[in-house]
C-alpha cells in the first residue's frame, strides 16, 4: 500500500512539473466586435510551444498562420495557406480555418520547428471575399 501511495505521489509530481513546462494562453477578454489575437511569447527557444489566444464575432472563420502571406480556396472548397516567400518549406497553421465559437474566444497552442530567426504570426478572415488581414505580430526564434 505503501508503494502504491508513493507512486501516486511520484506521478502527481510529474503531471504537475508537465503542466506547469506548458505555456498558458495569454488572458484576453472576449471580444464579439472586433477580431485580434495575443501570443504569450514574442521570443521563444527553438522547438518549443507557444500559446496563443484568439477572439472574434462568433460565427465568422479565422485562421492562424506563420509566415503565410494569405489563406485562398481550394477547387474542393476548403482553404489553403500561402507561405510567404522564402518560407515555403518552413510555414505553419498554427489555427486551421475554424468558426469562432459563440464564447468569442478561441486558445490554442503551438510549437516552433522553424528555423532561428524573425517570424510572422499573421490573423487572417476568411469570408466569400477571400482571406482578410486582421493583425500580425512578430515572433523571434532563438537558439535553446
Amino acid at each position: 500500500m505503501r508503494k502504491v501511495l508513493l507512486g501516486l505521489v511520484f506521478l502527481s509530481f510529474l503531471l504537475a512539473l508537465a503542466s506547469s513546462r506548458r505555456p498558458q494562453p495569454p488572458v484576453v477578454d472576449p471580444n464579439c466586435q472586433r477580431a485580434s489575437f495575443a501570443l504569450s511569447l514574442t521570443t521563444i527557444d527553438q522547438n518549443k510551444p507557444v500559446a496563443f489566444t484568439v477572439v472574434g464575432p462568433a460565427g465568422r472563420e479565422y485562421a492562424l498562420g506563420l509566415d503565410t502571406a494569405t489563406f485562398e480556396r481550394t477547387p474542393q472548397g476548403t482553404w489553403r495557406a500561402v507561405p510567404k516567400a522564402g518560407f515555403e518549406q518552413t510555414f505553419l497553421t498554427p489555427m486551421p480555418p475554424e468558426r469562432m465559437p459563440a464564447g468569442c474566444t478561441r486558445p490554442g497552442i503551438f510549437a516552433t520547428p522553424v528555423p532561428l530567426g524573425k517570424h510572422s504570426v499573421t490573423l487572417y478572415e476568411l469570408t466569400e471575399r477571400g482571406a482578410l488581414f486582421v493583425e500580425q505580430h512578430d515572433l523571434e526564434v532563438v537558439e535553446p
